[in-house]
């Protein structure tokens, strides 16, 4: 290996590996397949992400947001309808992913999803979801066509309210291009959740969406979202965010909340946040009881393709509309800059983990948020985050 390709493994090696124990497990996928091309005269990078399990591989249980369960026990596939479709990555197959989850809706059974016969199955529209989705075998499911318009959210789910719905096993590619590009708009995201509650969303890899890897926004008459557990996923690359947080919990029940732990979370550009609290309606919509916690994650050391909100914090908490309490936020590491809370108004000051730059004393308009133990590096270690190589593109 030449003195160059030597820098180039080294330098996207040091961008995502850690050096704690929890960090090391988290990224397992990483050192499992990767791939370096030669693409003259410039050097691509191309990282293969192996099968599951995905996230930090720890368990840790949360300590301030208690009482959410999220869809409570997985459901067994056993009597599930099982997805029947082409899956060659050529022949459209969203058709019969339509038709298959409305007819386990329907039943109130899950959605059983096989490996594909081929390299993926492939999507051209949104599936709308009533039941759980259980992957088998980690099934690689990619989105083609999205401009971020709002017509290719891969999986929506509305206003549901069932005891309880799970979205696991699965490898989601929303077709966003990583080298950089801009999007036509910040609309089609991978599992998006409108007012509904009772779901977990564990152990998948989301990746590359043209909006943001996971939504929590308001139903159709406003509701929020309730009871959500986000545990134990791969979260990389979104257009937008990892996961916004548009309208959840309830102000007086800790159980209606959301907890997001043991995730491995890396964004590679700048528009917005990793984590983002934004309801967009200070008198409809709120953030309630989160627990944001003993998560991986990775955000660029300076501003990269920000667009018109170029952000280097790992968490952004929004001005003006922005409403709630009870905000945990701890024990989260990775790569993210020394600052724990900072920024200016127009986002400048990082890299950092909690932008803070619109807010007032005490965090104000938001009530009781905590910040503890959040190390960049891990460890124990507070450092500045590395700089990521150049023409990094991670797909399946």
């Amino acid at each position: 290996m030449s003195t160059g390709l030597k820098s180039i493994f080294f330098s996207g090696c040091a961008y995502l590996h850690r050096f704690s124990q929890e960090q090391r497990a988290a990224t397992r996928f990483v050192r499992a397949i990767v791939a370096f091309v030669i693409i003259t005269p410039t050097v691509s990078i191309t990282l293969l992400a192996q099968q599951g399990p995905f996230g930090t591989g720890a368990s840790r249980t949360p300590v301030n947001v208690t009482g959410v369960t999220g869809g409570g026990t997985e459901p067994s596939t056993s009597g599930g309808v099982v997805l029947s479709a082409a899956g060659n990555c050529s022949t459209d197959d969203t058709s019969a992913f339509q038709a298959a989850a409305a007819s386990a809706a329907a039943k109130s059974v899950p959605l059983v999803i096989p490996a594909p016969s081929g390299s993926c199955y492939k999507l051209t529209g949104t599936v709308e979801i009533g039941s759980s989705v259980i992957g088998i075998n980690y099934p690689l499911i990619k989105m083609f066509g999205a401009t971020g318009s709002g017509s290719h959210e891969m999986f929506r789910i509305d206003d549901y309210t069932g005891s309880g719905l799970w979205v696991t096993g699965l490898r989601l590619d929303g077709g966003w291009d990583v080298t950089g590009q801009g999007a036509g708009g910040e609309g089609d995201g991978l599992v998006d959740l409108y007012g509904s509650r009772n779901v977990t969303i564990q152990d998948n890899l989301l990746q590359n969406a043209d909006g943001d890897n996971i939504y929590l926004g308001s139903g159709g008459s406003g509701a929020a979202n309730r009871n959500i557990l986000i545990n134990s996923n791969t979260l990389i690359n979104p257009y937008r965010c990892n996961i916004a947080l548009i309208n959840v919990g309830t102000q007086n029940t800790t159980s209606s909340g959301v907890v997001i732990i043991n995730n491995v979370i890396t964004k590679l550009n700048s528009f917005v946040g990793a984590i983002d609290f934004e309801p967009n309606n200070a008198s409809t919509e709120g953030d309630w009881n989160v627990e944001l916690a003993y998560n991986n994650i990775t955000i660029p050391p300076t501003q990269r393709n920000g667009g018109s909100q170029p952000m280097t914090f790992a968490v952004t908490l929004t001005a003006g509309t922005g409403h709630g309490a009870n905000i945990y936020l701890h024990d989260n590491f990775g790569s993210f800059g020394s600052i724990q809370e900072g920024g200016t108004s127009n986002g400048q000051g990082g890299p950092g983990f909690l932008y803070v730059g619109n807010l007032g004393s005490n965090f104000s308009p938001w009530v009781n948020v905590q910040v503890q133990n959040n190390a960049s590096g891990g460890g124990g270690t507070t450092t500045t985050a590395p700089a990521a190589p150049k023409n990094l593109r991670i797909i399946p």
